[in-house]
């Protein structure tokens, strides 16, 4: 990731010398990382070994999502998302959002996305419909909570089809959601899915 793309994800001031970079603390302090370019990390340091934190990340200028799929908290990969909000020119972690109930293996926050306040997160292991069938949620802010919306599935879900190893909000009303070992046309051709928002419904497009 460039450096000038770090700067805007953290909201800082450019000046002539280029911009400040902080990491972050366990505890959700801001600490000041040094010179510029001495890290341009955002460092949560209680991580455990195979987090993956990072593995997606989705931002606004608001809060940051960043997902750790091998998170072992709600179980053996059960996975986790980070939430960051920036203030007093750095970015500092608010919550660690987990899935409505996480199961070992979800894998929740391989994949994230955020539309207002709105965050999807995908659990391509989750076993709802078989092995690796995947799911996704939705959930909304509310405050410094994240409350559950809705979990959603493919409308054919089977074992193996990886639902949620991507996400992309078209608007807040509209989401794809990418199901990468999907074996509509071809073994693990994959397959993409949009839903849509229908008054407190998420409906598959047909």
């Amino acid at each position: 990731m460039s450096r000038s793309l770090l700067c805007a994800l953290a909201l800082l001031a450019t000046l002539v010398g280029g911009c400040r970079w902080f990491e972050v603390d366990e505890d959700g302090g801001p600490a000041d990382a040094g010179p510029p370019g001495a890290s341009g990390r955002l460092v949560v340091p209680a991580l455990g070994p195979g987090d993956e934190f990072g593995a997606a990340v989705a931002g606004s200028p608001d809060v940051l999502a960043i997902g750790a799929p091998g998170d072992d908290r709600e179980g053996s990969q059960a996975g986790a998302v980070h939430i960051f909000r920036p203030g007093d020119g750095a970015w500092s972690e608010e919550s660690v959002v987990t899935g409505d109930d996480a199961r070992t293996g979800d894998r929740f926050g391989t994949s994230v996305a955020l539309a207002g306040d709105l965050l999807a997160v995908g659990a391509p292991g989750r076993d709802g419909d078989g092995s690796w069938s995947g799911a996704v949620f939705l959930l909304r802010a509310d405050g410094a909570a994240w409350q559950a919306v809705a979990t959603l599935g493919a409308p054919d879900g089977a074992v193996g089809d990886r639902f949620g190893a991507s996400v992309a909000f078209l608007d807040p009303d509209h989401l794809a959601i990418g199901a990468s070992g999907h074996d509509a046309d071809q073994p693990g051709g994959g397959a993409t899915y949009l839903f849509e928002r229908q008054g407190d419904m998420w409906m598959a497009v047909r």
